[in-house]
C-alpha cells in the first residue's frame, strides 16, 4: 500500500464556508463546526463493533475523522468516516438518504460506499480504501491527450453521481486517486449532498476549485457547482496551474468570483482552442452559463476528441468577440464614408460580421460542413429516397402479384430511418440524427402517395386534368387530390422536424410542401386545363402563393434581424425567414413567367394584341411574340420593384435575395426589347415589307444595356454591369446578322459596313478608355485622416 501521505483522506485541505469569521482564512469554520473532539482509536473501535478492526487515523476530512480499518468478515481494507457535529433528526434523515444514494453508485471511478451506520450515537460511513496517488501527481509526466483521458473518466463518474441526484461539491486533485492500474477514483464524499438539499444551502469547499456560489448562502448549489471544479481540473491539465492565484484563501474566493482567468494558451502555448473553450465555459462565474451538469461537459469533450465543433461559448470570449465585431462594423461604416472601401464591399463585410455573430448550435455547424462523414450521410439518405421513388416506379409492375409490398417496403424503410433518427437524437448525436430524420421527412410524402395509389384512394382521373401530366408530361401516377395529400404530409412532417430538432433545415421542405399543396389544390378545383388561359391563371395563383410567402417572410426577417442585435451571446434562434423569402421570390418569378408566356395581354388589356385562333389547329390560340416581349419587359420592371422593396428592408437576407434578383431583371428587360425587334423582323419578313421599328427596338435594347452597365456604378451592382455588357454584345451580334441578311445581294457593301463598324467600335472603345482616368481625376474622393484631408489611395497611386 502507498504511504498515507499520498491519500487525500490523510491530508487536511482548507475547506471554507461563510458561516465563520476571523482574520485568517485557516480559522474559518468548516460547515459551521469547529473544534470537534477527535476520537481515539479505542473510541472508534468501540463505535464500529467487531465487524471492523480500526488500524490507524488517516486524517480529518470535510465532515469528520477518517480511519483506516480492516473488514474482518470480507478481509478487505476500508476507510471509515465518522460524522462530526450534532446529529438532529433532519440531518440524520438527509445523511441516510445521501448514504443510500452513494451506496447505489456503480462506477469504477467512484469510491464505493459499503455501509452507513447513521442511527449510531457516533454515526459513520464505511467506504472502500483506494491505494493510489493524487491525480496531479499521476499525470505529471503525461501528454495532454493522456491527461484528458483520465479526466474524461472522472467526468463520467461525476455524471453518474449527478444521475443519482447527488453533487460531490469537493472535486479536486487530492480527492481523485489514480490506482496502480491507472484508474482514477473519486473519493471523499465529505461535502456530498442531494441536489434537492443543495438548492437550499451553500456547502463550502476548497478555494480555487469550489464554485463561487458554494461560499454564498444566498445562492444555491447544484451539478453546475461540480462542473466548475471539473473545469478547473481541465484548466490544470492544460496549464499545470489553476485559473486563479492569491496570497490567502479569502482573496482566492474573491478572485474566483470577480476576475476573469487568463487564457490557457497564455500559460501553455499551443493549447487546443476547443479545449480552452470547454474549460472557460465550465468555470463561468454565473452557474447558468456553465454546462448544466457533467453529462453536457462529457458530451463536449467527446465532440473535441471526434474533431467536431464543441458547444462551448464562454462569455469571456463571446463578450470580447462581440465587442471587437461591433468596433469592426463601426470602422467599416467609416471606411465606406471615407471611400476606403466601396459601398458593395462595405455591405459584404457587414454581411459577414452579421453572420459571424449569429450563434448556432454546434451540431448545426457540423451538419453544414462537407466532411466525408457528412457527405456520406447525405449520400446514403439520398440513395434511400431514390430507391423508394424512382426505383419503386420501375419495379411497380414486378410487384403486381404482391401489390401490398409496393407501399409496405417504403413504409418499413421510413419507419426504420425515423426510429434510428430518434434513437440517435436521444443518445446525444443530433448531427447524425438530422440526416436520418431529414431522410424520413422526404419519405413521408412518398409513403403517402404510394399508399393512396395502391389502395385506389382519391383515384378519380377522368373528371379533371391531372397536374403532373400537364407539368411533367408523364402518365398521371398521382391524381390532383392524391398530390394534395402528399403536399400536406410533407408540410406536416417538415414542421414536426423543425420543432423537434429546433433547426431551420426543415424549413425549405415546409415551403416546398406548402407550394405543392397550394398548386395541387388549384388543380383539384378543376381549373387546370391544357390551354394558355388556364396556365396564365395558374401563373397568377403561383404569384399569389409567392406573395403570401413574402408577406410572412419579410416581417419575420425583420424580427429576427432585430433579435440578432439585442440577443444574448449564448442564445440561438431558428432562421425560417430565408426559406420563406427565397421560396416566395422564386414562385413570383415562375408565376410571372407563366403569365407573360401564356397570356401577355393580361398585363395591358386593349394595348397588347390578344391571342388569335390558329388556322391550322382548332381550339389552339396563337400568341404574338411582340405581346410576350412586352410582357417580359413589364415583368422585369415588376421584379426591379421587388428588388428595390427587399433592399429597403435593410436586412442581410433581403439584401442577398435582392442581389439574386438583379441577375434576372436585366435579362427580362433587355431580352424583351431584343425579342420585340426579332418578332417585328419575323412579321416583316413574313409579309414582305421593310420594318424600321425593329431597328428602334434593337437600338432601345442597346441603350438600355448601356444604362444598366453605367447604373451599376452607384451601388456597385455587378449583375447590372455583366448583364449590360452581355446585352451590348448580343445586340451587336444581332445587328450584324440582320445587316448580312439584308445585304446578301450586295456582299461588298456588307463587307464595308462590317469593317467600318469594327473601326468605329475600336475607336470608341479606345476613346472611352483614354478619357476614363480624366473623368476620375475630375471627381477625386477625399478621405478624412485625422485633421487633414488627403486624396484616396487610388488617386495617390
Amino acid at each position: 500500500m502507498m504511504c498515507e501521505e499520498h491519500n487525500p483522506l490523510y491530508q487536511q485541505p482548507t475547506k471554507l464556508d461563510t458561516h465563520g469569521s476571523g482574520d485568517e482564512p485557516d480559522t474559518i469554520q468548516i460547515n459551521g463546526q469547529n473544534g470537534d473532539t477527535i476520537l481515539s482509536l479505542e473510541e472508534a473501535q468501540a463505535a464500529v463493533g467487531d465487524r471492523y478492526r480500526i488500524q490507524k487515523l488517516a486524517g480529518k476530512g470535510g465532515m469528520g475523522q477518517v480511519f483506516v480499518a480492516e473488514d474482518i468478515r470480507l478481509e478487505r481494507p476500508v476507510a471509515i468516516k465518522f460524522i462530526d457535529g450534532p446529529i438532529t433528526d433532519d440531518r440524520r434523515r438527509l445523511l441516510l438518504q445521501e448514504a443510500r444514494s452513494m451506496a447505489g453508485l456503480r462506477h469504477p471511478s467512484i469510491c464505493p460506499v459499503h455501509e452507513a451506520m447513521i442511527e449510531s450515537s457516533k454515526p459513520f460511513i464505511v467506504m472502500g480504501w483506494i491505494d493510489g496517488v493524487p491525480l496531479d501527481e499521476s499525470w505529471r509526466d503525461m501528454a495532454l491527450d493522456d491527461r484528458l483521458s483520465l479526466l474524461e473518466r472522472i467526468v463520467e463518474a461525476v455524471n453518474n453521481i449527478h444521475s443519482a441526484g447527488l453533487t460531490h461539491l469537493d472535486i479536486k486533485p487530492t480527492n481523485i486517486l489514480v490506482d496502480r492500474n491507472g484508474t482514477p477514483v473519486l473519493v471523499d464524499f465529505g461535502l456530498a449532498s442531494s441536489q434537492e438539499d443543495s438548492h437550499h444551502r451553500s456547502s463550502g469547499g476548497t478555494p480555487g476549485f469550489a464554485a463561487p456560489e458554494q461560499f454564498d448562502h444566498a445562492r444555491p448549489t447544484g451539478p453546475a457547482s461540480d462542473v466548475h471544479a471539473l473545469g478547473v481540473l481541465l484548466y490544470l491539465a492544460m496549464t499545470d496551474e489553476i485559473p486563479w492565484k492569491a496570497e490567502s484563501a479569502r482573496d482566492l474566493i474573491v478572485r474566483c468570483r470577480e476576475e476573469e482567468p487568463r487564457l490557457p494558451e497564455e500559460l501553455s502555448p499551443g493549447t487546443p482552442w476547443p479545449l480552452q473553450k470547454i474549460a472557460l465555459s465550465a468555470i463561468e462565474h454565473d452557474p447558468t452559463l456553465r454546462y448544466a451538469d457533467a453529462q453536457l461537459l462529457l458530451q463536449d469533450i467527446g465532440r473535441y476528441k471526434r474533431g467536431e465543433t464543441v458547444s462551448a461559448r464562454p462569455s469571456m470570449l463571446m463578450d470580447r468577440f462581440h465587442e471587437q465585431v461591433r468596433r469592426r462594423q463601426e470602422e467599416t461604416e467609416a471606411w465606406s464614408r471615407q471611400g476606403l472601401v466601396t459601398h458593395r464591399e462595405a455591405e459584404l463585410l457587414d454581411r459577414v460580421y452579421d453572420r459571424m455573430q449569429r450563434p448556432e448550435s454546434h451540431w448545426i455547424v457540423d451538419s453544414r460542413r462537407l466532411t466525408i462523414s457528412q457527405v456520406l450521410l447525405y449520400l446514403g439518405g439520398w440513395l434511400i429516397v431514390l430507391a423508394m421513388t424512382i426505383g419503386a416506379g420501375f419495379s411497380w409492375d414486378a410487384l403486381e402479384s404482391v401489390s401490398w409490398l409496393r407501399y409496405a417496403i417504403p413504409t418499413f424503410t421510413a419507419a426504420c430511418v425515423l426510429t434510428l433518427g430518434i434513437v440517435l437524437l436521444r443518445l446525444g448525436h443530433p448531427r447524425i440524427a438530422l440526416g436520418y430524420l431529414f431522410t424520413a421527412c422526404l419519405l413521408v410524402p412518398v409513403v403517402t402517395g404510394l399508399f393512396l395509389v395502391e389502395r385506389s384512394i382519391l383515384n378519380d382521373r377522368e373528371s379533371q386534368s391531372q397536374f403532373l401530366t400537364l407539368v411533367l408530361d408523364i402518365p398521371p401516377i398521382l391524381t390532383n387530390l392524391q398530390l394534395l395529400l402528399c403536399g400536406i404530409s410533407l408540410t406536416v412532417a417538415a414542421c414536426i422536424g423543425r420543432q423537434f430538432l429546433h433547426t431551420s433545415a426543415f424549413s425549405p421542405l415546409a415551403v416546398i410542401g406548402i407550394a405543392i399543396t397550394a398548386m395541387s389544390a388549384w388543380a383539384s378545383m378543376g381549373w387546370m386545363e391544357e390551354s394558355h388561359g388556364s396556365w396564365a391563371l395558374f401563373g397568377t395563383w403561383v404569384i399569389v402563393i409567392g406573395a403570401a410567402f413574402l408577406f410572412v417572410g419579410i416581417p419575420l426577417n425583420r424580427r429576427q434581424h432585430t433579435r440578432e442585435k439585442t440577443r444574448s451571446p449564448h442564445s440561438t434562434q431558428i432562421y425560417d425567414a430565408w426559406s420563406l423569402l427565397t421560396g416566395g421570390s422564386l414562385l413570383c418569378v415562375i408565376g410571372l413567367f407563366l403569365t407573360a408566356w401564356n397570356s401577355p395581354s393580361m398585363y395591358l388589356p386593349g394595348l397588347l394584341p390578344s391571342p388569335e385562333p390558329n388556322p391550322y389547329k382548332s381550339n389552339v390560340l396563337v400568341i404574338s411574340n411582340q405581346a410576350r416581349a412586352a410582357a417580359f419587359i413589364i415583368n422585369g420592371l415588376l421584379l426591379l420593384a421587388l428588388s428595390w422593396g427587399l433592399t429597403c428592408v435593410r436586412t442581410t437576407a433581403c439584401n442577398r435575395l435582392a442581389e439574386l434578383l438583379r441577375w434576372i431583371i436585366p435579362a427580362h428587360i433587355i431580352g424583351g426589347l431584343i425579342e420585340l425587334a426579332l418578332a417585328t423582323w419575323s412579321l416583316a419578313d413574313l409579309k414582305e415589307y421593310v420594318s424600321t421599328s425593329s431597328w428602334f427596338w434593337l437600338g432601345a435594347a442597346t441603350l438600355v444595356s448601356l444604362v444598366f452597365a453605367i447604373a451599376s456604378v452607384h451601388r456597385q451592382w455587378r449583375p447590372f454591369l455583366v448583364s449590360g455588357l452581355l446585352g451590348v454584345a448580343t445586340t451587336y451580334t444581332i445587328m450584324m446578322s440582320r445587316l448580312r441578311m439584308e445585304f446578301r445581294s450586295m456582299p461588298e457593301r456588307f463587307d464595308a459596313i462590317a469593317i467600318g463598324t469594327v473601326i468605329v467600335l475600336a475607336i470608341i472603345g479606345i476613346g472611352i478608355m483614354l478619357i476614363s482616368p480624366r473623368i476620375r481625376s475630375r471627381q477625386p474622393r477625399m478621405v478624412q485622416l485625422g485633421d487633414t484631408q488627403q486624396n484616396s489611395p487610388d488617386e495617390r497611386a
